[in-house]
């Protein structure tokens, strides 16, 4: 089953990053958004920290979206999660890269939203190998802003891509290469935030 194309898996290997779109189906985000919605009613987003562990802590003045973690209990997370499989599986054939598992959650950035620049994997430490993001907001137009802004890993500070948040595209970018950011939308942001990790999945980390 072909997921990615080979210029993409080029691009994630010589440059660290690529966006896809339309790599969601119109359908299979609806049932997203739809199962997210759910969460968010029953009260179960919630406040995104930072750190790791036993050091993790909110702090609104670095990130403000929502979470709530995948697990494959409705039939849309099942059907995203075994899509995602697919794709690790065409990442490991391709470029060897020991991917064992996939963890992911629902983002919901409200308007004014923001994640400032990090990375999402420390240098070396090889848990969260390949970072993922899937846009699932309907009709995103460039007005409605909340880019998801890539930067150089030498230079830090050097903007290398920006990625629109229009439903259906995947975002997927070396985890402790690309430093990113989420620029504040303008009305309500949702997405499924990812990461193939070299080991098992401990939902511990967002």
């Amino acid at each position: 089953m072909k997921i990615l194309e080979e210029n993409q898996i080029d691009a994630l290997a010589t440059v660290g990053w690529f966006a896809q779109q339309n790599f969601l189906s119109r359908a299979l985000c609806e049932s997203l958004v739809a199962d997210l919605k759910n969460q968010q009613q029953a009260g179960l987003m919630q406040q995104a920290a930072v750190g790791r562990g036993a050091d993790r802590v909110l702090a609104t003045d670095i990130r403000t979206d929502q979470t709530y973690w995948l697990n494959g209990e409705t039939p849309a997370q099942a059907e995203c999660l075994a899509l995602m499989d697919h794709v690790r599986l065409q990442l490991n054939q391709a470029l060897y890269l020991g991917l064992a598992s996939y963890e992911a959650h629902y983002a919901a950035y409200q308007a004014g939203g923001f994640y400032k620049k990090h990375l999402d994997s420390f240098k070396r430490k090889k848990n969260r190998i390949v970072s993922t993001v899937l846009y699932l907001t309907p009709d995103w137009q460039e007005s409605d802003a909340g880019h998801l802004v890539l930067y150089d890993s030498v230079d830090q500070d050097r903007e290398i891509g920006r990625v629109l948040p229009v439903q259906g595209t995947l975002a997927c970018f070396i985890s402790e290469d690309i430093p990113h950011e989420v620029l504040p939308p303008n009305r309500e942001r949702v997405s499924i935030a990812g990461w193939f990790r070299a080991g098992s999945s401990d939902i511990i980390n967002t």
